[in-house]
């Protein structure tokens, strides 16, 4: 069957060739000798590696059946032809360029796995290729396929081309034009090919305006019971791209690199389809209404009464239910938005995070709670335009717990890091959906970044012992979103975990008692500890032992996103240290506070001597921001510095 396949030439890009920093042929197998001997990008000498060509050509295709039916008269499916030309200029951080893994539907396709490996040999330019062999392919759950593929023979110096096609029934779904990446790229071209049977709506991201051109060609006909069309094609290109890295606090870098992101808004086909789609909120509500994410929270049946709970005390009761429910069935570790059947989940034994959801919130309204799904895009991957009406804009599923009398709470059953308003920090976004029961309420936007609020309390009491040495106690709760992240260290680093609470050269830890309940709102641990202070006549104690901040944090140079905090912080520090006789206060650390300007942060310490002669340290720190725009950056930097000066005075006492 002949298809029509739109597909860009290298040589429309002849406009902007002439900016490239290496001037080059894009066209695949095009690869000069010139571009594998380079050994250093001009325009950016600390890559690691490049991107010398980065092509997208996507193009909703239409074609005929061989025989013509009136129910379905036109067969349109949707192609993604991506190539890459890769350059690798260091011996390391290249690992991710060589190897691949694309996850499709197992209704989709991907074929033309093309992959060469150009290298400098005695001289000479010699080519690897990628044997079929050696790409494997593989189901997965969820009705998903993955395909993967490692380049041969790379090492520093090679030259990596990369091709291959996805091809899709489903054309509502365009994949998002990417033009930037977090290596730099010589010259990136992305296209958008589409009949004019459709309207699009489009999101454009990122600080760098790319060159556009929009072409219409040709009326083009199929048959006399169709209507002619025409081939609407758009055409990005830009290049010296710089690179958009992976920054410290950092959330989601992708959001702010050059992107083009399409949304179908109607399709118009004689005998085949007229229909509006996501032109508003309401119709992604529709959709999500008819589908399992609200339908499985509602689900009935005794076989959820054992889970219930009479607990008068509304979080405690959810938190009964929660844990009744995480007895029989494991969560499998992964987040998603859509829930399975939760009966046949029961009787697995195990789940996602959407389905785990969904058995607490039918076990909750069984109970005459109410409880119902709240979406929302995790901040790790982004934020959610209200503008940018798309159908995939969310990818978490929470909830939103109701008692019969008191507050609503935001949920999450699956880690067991959460409770009742303390979740997952990646989920306090500024637009969550909430989807309530009945239809007499419609969906709302609810705002979650106000349950942000992290509070830690951290007390020493030490003594300095007669060889000079200073032995003391110090206890720590954490209160808030602080619990979600003390628990999630614990689980995380394990058995390091007491080596990451500070530097062991500081302290030695002589015991410690995990002061942390199973499931509650707070957490919390105490230790014993040794710290090694004399220095010849003069005893030095840093009284926050603990190492909450490093300069390194935030180093000086250009900044190119945003700095993301997961919390909004409020952190106190209580030092006591007890002075035997014989011993005088010589310097004590000064009494300030200080504020950045353009954010709302205050830190300040304060020292004193009591009446017993005991030496008292103060410390506090206050975050009340989740982002400083870039313009603040250095203003951060600084202050980040004269924090981490503060946080390192020291105690000087001598021998009288």
């Amino acid at each position: 069957m002949k298809r029509v396949i739109f597909i860009l030439l290298g040589l429309m890009t002849a406009l902007t060739a002439g900016a490239q920093a290496v001037m080059l042929n894009p066209n695949p197998g095009k690869v000069s000798e010139k571009e594998v001997v380079l050994s250093v990008y001009p325009l950016d000498t600390t890559a690691a590696a490049m991107f010398l060509v980065d092509r997208t050509e996507v193009a909703i295709r239409v074609d005929k059946p061989v025989e013509l039916r009136l129910e379905k008269p036109i067969i349109l499916d949707i192609s993604a032809i991506t190539y890459h030309r890769v350059k690798i200029l260091k011996d390391s951080g290249w690992d991710e360029l060589a190897h691949y893994e694309l996850t499709v539907p197992e209704a989709d396709r991907v074929d033309n796995i093309k992959v060469v490996t150009y290298n400098l040999v005695n001289g000479r330019v010699v080519k690897t290729k990628l044997s079929k062999k050696n790409i494997q392919k593989k189901k997965l759950e969820d009705k998903l396929v993955s395909y993967s593929f490692t380049a041969p023979e790379v090492r520093k110096g090679s030259v990596i081309e990369v091709s291959y096609q996805h091809v899709s029934d489903n054309f509502l779904v365009v994949p998002e034009l990417k033009l930037q990446r977090e290596y730099p790229i010589n010259f990136a071209t992305a296209s958008f090919d589409y009949p004019d049977y459709f309207t699009f709506s489009k999101q454009k991201k990122g600080y760098i305006e790319p060159l556009f051109t929009e072409t219409y060609p040709m009326l083009r006909e199929l048959s006399d019971e169709l209507p002619k069309y025409r081939i609407v094609s758009h055409r990005y290109s830009l290049a010296d791209v710089p690179a958009l890295p992976q920054e410290s606090s950092s959330l989601c870098p992708e959001q702010y690199r050059v992107s083009i992101k399409y949304e179908v808004k109607s399709a118009s086909i004689q005998n085949y389809l007229n229909k509006l789609y996501s032109m508003e909120w309401s119709d992604v509500d529709a959709q999500i209404l008819d589908s399992p994410i609200v339908k499985q929270c509602e689900v009935k049946g005794k076989f959820l009464d054992k889970f219930q709970s009479d607990e008068s005390d509304a979080k405690a009761a959810i938190a009964q239910v929660r844990n009744a429910i995480l007895n029989d069935v494991k969560w499998d570790g992964t987040y998603t938005l859509v829930p399975k059947n939760v009966r046949d989940a029961i009787k697995e034994g195990t789940a996602s995070s959407a389905t785990l959801n969904a058995i607490v919130a039918s076990t909750l309204n069984s109970m005459g709670y109410k409880a119902v799904p709240v979406l929302l895009r995790s901040r790790d991957k982004g934020v959610v335009s209200e503008d940018f009406v798309s159908a995939d804009a969310f990818t978490t599923m929470i909830l939103k717990v109701s008692p019969p009398l008191g507050s609503s709470f935001f949920f999450d059953a699956a880690s067991d890091c959460e409770y009742p308003d303390i979740i997952n920090p990646l989920f306090l976004v500024e637009m969550a959906r909430v989807y309530p029961q009945g239809g007499f309420i419609v969906p709302y936007w609810e705002q979650l970044t106000p349950k942000a609020s992290a509070t830690s309390l951290l007390v020493v009491d030490a003594t300095i012992q007669p060889d000079g040495n200073v032995k003391g106690t110090l206890s720590l709760r954490a209160q808030g979103e602080a619990s979600y992240q003390l628990r999630q260290a614990r689980k995380d680093l394990k058995d390091e975990f007491l080596a990451a609470i500070g530097d062991q050269t500081t302290f030695k830890t002589l015991s410690f008692e995990d002061q942390t309940e199973p499931y509650a709102e707070s957490a919390g641990f105490s230790l014993e500890f040794e710290q090694e202070t004399a220095d010849g006549e003069y005893i030095r104690v840093r009284p926050m032992i603990v190492a909450n901040f490093h300069k390194e944090d935030y180093p000086a140079g250009q900044r190119m996103t945003p700095v993301d905090f997961l919390v909004k912080d409020n952190v106190m520090f209580n030092y006591t240290l007890h002075i035997p006789e014989g011993y005088e206060v010589v310097e004590l650390p000064h009494t300030k506070s200080i504020r950045p300007a353009g954010m709302d942060m205050l830190a300040s310490c304060r020292a004193s001597i009591k009446e017993d002669g005991s030496v008292s340290f103060g410390f506090s720190f206050q975050n009340n921001t989740l982002q400083v725009p870039l313009k603040y950056y250095d203003n951060l930097r600084v202050f980040w510095e004269r924090l981490c000066d503060m946080s390192e005075n020291t105690i000087v006492l001598k021998k009288k």
